[in-house]
């Protein structure tokens, strides 16, 4: 069998073994509605917030994107029969299509969040949940950004410049775990999920010359295992504020700046999403690479050597498209109709920087407003550039 067999054969199978964890929450939710047992209808939400979230993860998104909504349109309604009886049961399964698309604006995961609390209700448990959860997290916000301004770090003098290329490869080196030509990996694989702090950061420190400071650049990995997973569905879907992790980074923020160092941030997908969470709280420099975006959980700073890369095909990274600091730059290398999960790739985003030399974190702007316009339509604000 060839590679390309034998990766649509485990993607297949991947997608199997998903689909039946779906399944079997959604038979656990069903069971849990009927008996009355809440630890019960919380472990069915669980396992279909886990398949679902791997179902969005595989290569056939669209696919699996219809496959998650179904499912957690037939839980939610379950749950809603249960709670509220079978004409608002069946008033939830009408309302989810017409929610999964609006949703589907932000997203795959949008689509099955929105497809979700629409079947469920209004007045259901997981809508009262996830106001719960919203009220907490802005709780969370706001004394995580009390203990960071007792820190006293610094925000970016303004000067922190590398080429985007150099940061894409960073990020693509968080991955691989390989070295990167003129960086010292100096701090590898930070991470406690035990204290939810499930994203990997990684320290990159680069000497400076006479008379310069070091530069440390913070890379956050995108998601590559379970507890990362756990972190998107937790964070990027439901809207749980990271303060472990903020905290976390910000002492090693604070650390690298007690030596002297100038500090950058940047990261890919899931990591992209935290960067720019640094970025508006910390005050760093930096790029986020096909990164969702972070809506309440930014920051109050906004950086002008920041900024996020996204491609114009990628619907994983342009979750909550409208929801950064400000708009990405969206790339158009090899077309619109690029696969979703090709164009998410780091090392794609990686070969497209390369394209592009001459843009910094600080040039990159003014250097694609420069460019000829595209002759496309617009889905997302933005610039755009195509080479």
């Amino acid at each position: 069998m060839g590679s390309g067999a034998s990766l649509a054969a485990a993607g297949a199978a991947k997608g199997a073994v998903c689909t039946g964890v779906c399944l079997g929450g959604a038979c656990t939710l069903t069971l849990g509605a009927i008996g009355g047992d809440r630890e019960r209808i919380e472990d069915g939400l669980q396992d279909l917030q886990a398949g679902a979230s791997e179902l969005l993860r595989g290569s056939a998104v669209v696919a699996s994107t219809a496959t998650a909504v179904a499912l957690v349109t037939c839980a939610g309604s379950i749950a809603r029969l249960a709670e509220s009886g079978p004409k608002s049961a069946l008033l939830g399964l009408t309302e989810a299509p017409a929610a999964a698309m609006e949703g589907a604006k932000m997203g795959p995961l949008g689509a099955v969040a929105g497809a979700l609390v629409a079947a469920h209700g209004q007045g259901g448990s997981l809508q009262q949940r996830l106001q719960r959860l919203g009220t907490a997290a802005r709780a969370e916000r706001e004394r995580v950004l009390e203990e960071v301004a007792a820190l006293q770090i610094r925000p970016s003098s303004g000067s922190a410049s590398l080429p985007l290329w150099q940061l894409a490869e960073l990020s693509w080196a968080a991955y691989a775990e390989a070295e990167v030509d003129g960086f010292r990996r100096d701090l590898s694989g930070l991470r406690d999920p035990e204290e939810e702090v499930e994203a990997q950061m990684s320290i990159f420190l680069r000497r400076g010359g006479s008379g310069s400071a070091d530069l440390a650049v913070m890379v956050i990995r995108g998601t590559a295992d379970r507890h990362d997973t756990k972190r998107d569905w937790h964070s990027v879907v439901l809207g749980v504020y990271p303060g472990a992790f903020v905290l976390t980074a910000a002492e090693v923020v604070r650390m690298y700046q007690e030596q002297g160092c100038e500090v950058m941030v940047t990261g890919h997908s899931l990591g992209g999403y935290f960067a720019e969470v640094l970025s508006t709280t910390l005050g760093l420099p930096g790029c986020a690479f096909a990164a969702p975006g972070p809506g309440s959980h930014l920051g109050p700073l906004e950086v002008p050597g920041f900024l996020v890369v996204n491609h114009e095909a990628d619907c994983i990274g342009n979750h909550n498209c409208d929801l950064h600091m400000q708009p990405p730059v969206y790339l158009l290398d090899d077309g619109v109709l690029l696969l979703p999960w090709t164009a998410h790739r780091m090392d794609r985003m990686l070969q497209s920087m390369k394209k592009r030399q001459d843009w910094t974190n600080l040039t990159a702007r003014q250097l694609c407003a420069a460019e000829p316009e595209p002759s496309i339509p617009r889905v997302f604000p933005g610039l755009r550039s195509r080479r």
